[in-house]
């Protein structure tokens, strides 16, 4: 049943980018009872990458609706991988202050700086192998969540498959550098 009105700041049709779920089409606004409990109203989210999986986000719990962010345009998607070379955020080498550090950066959703942890992280990763060392397990949870959010919104919106994200983002920036030293 749709109860879709303007008094909601999503609307059906619409995609979004939420918490570490990846992208997800507004599928509905239906007002549904789940285990006994009173009826509610929710938005129906349908996950595009992963079809099987719809979740339902009460309407009126603004700490959730806040995670749902507008999915980024085009232009968008390459002022946030030209503002990632701006980010000056230094490395805490504290594990669990840094975890709790990407963590609140993650929730914020400022994809230059995610992209940011993914440079940093993956860089850590590198040069931890070849120590012949893993990374902290925090550590690798956090870069695969960064990548996860990265790559599912900028290949949806960019067209292109997810693994082709990454050196996608990496030319880009390529392009950005030669450019700023001309």
């Amino acid at each position: 049943m749709n109860t879709c009105t303007n008094e909601y700041p999503h609307k059906t049709g619409e995609y979004v980018s939420y918490k570490n779920n990846g992208i997800c089409k507004i599928k509905d606004i239906v007002t549904k009872e789940f285990a006994g409990m009173d009826s509610k109203t929710y938005y129906e989210l349908q996950m595009v990458f992963d079809r099987g999986n719809v979740l339902y986000i009460p309407v009126d719990a603004k700490n959730l609706v806040q995670e749902m962010r507008h999915v980024l345009s085009a232009q968008e998607i390459e002022d946030v991988i030209t503002r990632s070379i701006q980010c000056q955020d230094v490395w805490i080498d504290d594990g669990k202050a840094r975890a709790a550090q990407y963590e609140e950066i993650l929730a914020e959703g400022d994809r230059s700086r995610i992209l940011w942890i993914i440079k940093t992280l993956s860089a850590h990763r590198k040069q931890a192998e070849q120590n012949k060392k893993k990374m902290y397990a925090a550590d690798a949870k956090i870069l695969a969540s960064a990548e996860k959010i990265i790559k599912e919104e900028f290949a949806f919106v960019l067209g292109i498959e997810r693994e082709q994200v990454i050196p996608y983002i990496m030319e880009q920036l390529r392009r950005s550098e030669t450019a700023s030293s001309i």
